[in-house]
């Protein structure tokens, strides 16, 4: 996620925005992508092949991309801090065997 301070330009040229990409390495498969522009209390949402210029105070979220290695190689603590990020949500944490999405928001992880 990022937020536009000067007016500047977004260009794409993505892939996976209507099927969802492999995993790599044996993780898992991602979710579609999306590119979402938050303006004021406005949602734009992007095509995967699409362009728009910015205006300030705009906050773009790019989701792209399937899961790397292994699950349970991955350390709890990787994946308390990718729930903390919102890179997962706590219900898809939960359903790699972390803790529950009450423990979690209990902890103060926050999915945005």
């Amino acid at each position: 996620m990022i937020q536009s301070h000067l007016g500047s330009s977004i260009a794409l040229d993505c892939d996976r925005f209507r099927r969802a990409p492999d995993g790599m390495a044996g993780g898992g498969p991602g979710s579609t992508g999306y590119c979402d522009i938050r303006r004021g209390g406005q949602s734009i949402r992007l095509r995967s092949k699409d362009e728009t210029r910015l205006q300030r105070g705009d906050i773009v979220t790019l989701a792209l991309g399937g899961g790397y290695g292994a699950r349970p190689a991955r350390p709890a603590r990787s994946l308390e801090a990718d729930v903390a990020d919102g890179l997962v949500t706590p219900a898809k944490a939960v359903s790699w065997g972390a803790d529950s999405p009450t423990d979690a928001n209990s902890r103060g992880y926050v999915h945005r």
